[in-house]
């Protein structure tokens, strides 16, 4: 398997590439998300407890509609690694074609893992780590339901803890990030929000109106900052599809692993795969 650095590096320039060429879709799925899930924080939220709700909503909506964003990402590094250009129309295209695959693989791995840890947890870890190519297996395999879940399954067997710990730092630093970027914006959203009031309560607006408009800035942002810490979060499904398109050429090539001088040259190992 890739060693972590060299994952790592290759993520971070494919995701930078999807970023650039298909922000505008992934604002367009995202911001309504995040809109949708505002819209359940109580007025008078304080705790963790008291935004469950909103999470709620957020988590179902990321589950339906989320994963279109998910598909594009990972159609673009399928395409990026194999040296191929799309279009913004074309990857939008193909990723509403792949929802419905995608969605009911996820709905069925979701049950079978969480009906294992229902059971035992151990067994649902274990589960979830051999489904972690079910959505490459989907997108770029072209598989779906039992078929992709089986086939990440035979994918990840023999290679479990080093997919899992791969899949692990992909996770990690994507949310390091996004906790660090949403803190850092939250400070200046409220620095805005206190200069805005100033203003306002400096042109006579009343009371009522300056607590509307506080209410509707802290909305605007908790909503921005949201949809960018969710495109922040697809640096995952980018790694994994890397990760998913170098199993597949090791497989496929009859070995079992490759040497420290292959990992070296990623590209042109999965240069081509297909898209």
């Amino acid at each position: 398997m890739i060693r972590a650095d060299n994952l790592l590096k290759a993520t971070f320039g494919t995701y930078w590439r999807m970023v650039k060429a298909a922000w505008p879709f992934l604002f367009f799925v995202y911001l309504p998300i995040n809109m949708l899930a505002q819209a359940f924080v109580p007025a008078d939220a304080e705790t963790f407890l008291d935004l469950k709700n909103s999470f709620r909503v957020e988590s179902i909506l990321d589950a339906i509609l989320g994963i279109v964003a998910v598909a594009a990402a990972v159609r673009f590094a399928a395409a990026d690694c194999a040296g191929r250009k799309v279009t913004l129309r074309k990857l939008i295209d193909e990723s509403l074609l792949c929802w419905g695959r995608l969605f009911k693989t996820n709905l069925l791995g979701g049950f079978i893992v969480g009906f294992l840890f229902l059971c035992l947890v151990v067994p649902g870890i274990v589960w979830m780590g051999f489904y972690a190519f079910s959505t490459g297996c989907v997108i770029i395999g072209g598989l779906k339901g039992t078929a992709a879940l089986d086939e990440s399954r035979k994918m990840v067997k023999g290679r479990w803890w080093r997919t899992v710990l791969s899949a692990l730092a992909l996770f990690a630093l994507p949310a390091i990030v996004g906790v660090v970027f949403s803190s850092g914006l939250g400070v200046l959203a409220d620095l805005l929000v206190s200069k805005a009031a100033s203003f306002g309560a400096t042109l006579g607006l009343s009371e009522e109106m300056l607590v509307s408009a506080n209410w509707w800035a802290i909305m605007a942002s908790e909503v921005f900052v949201g949809a960018v810490q969710d495109i922040i979060t697809l640096f995952f499904d980018v790694g994994m599809a890397i990760l998913y398109l170098r199993r597949r050429a090791e497989l496929d090539s009859g070995r079992g692993g490759l040497s420290p001088a292959d990992d070296n040259g990623i590209d042109m190992i999965m240069k081509g795969a297909e898209a």
